[in-house]
């Protein structure tokens, strides 16, 4: 018997929600979601580059201002 994942259960707290779905989300899916279309700057060969992405997004959020793009 399948279960309705916790993400999509009303009844449940929004922080357990929210908890549930970004464990389930890869780093592509998560930088997407804080960048909209991935730049071409994060992407090498038709493929994201996670480095890229790690070295911009370090604790996992968008870096300041004066934070280079990756070259």
């Amino acid at each position: 018997m399948e279960t309705t994942p916790r993400y999509k259960d009303p009844s449940l707290p929004v922080a357990e929600r929210v908890e549930d779905l970004l464990s389930r989300m890869t780093l592509e899916e998560k930088a997407a979601q804080l960048c909209g279309d991935l730049p071409p700057a994060y992407v090498r060969a038709g493929q994201v580059d996670t480095e890229a992405l790690r070295r911009h997004f370090p604790t996992g959020t968008a870096a300041s201002p004066n934070t280079p793009s990756p070259a």
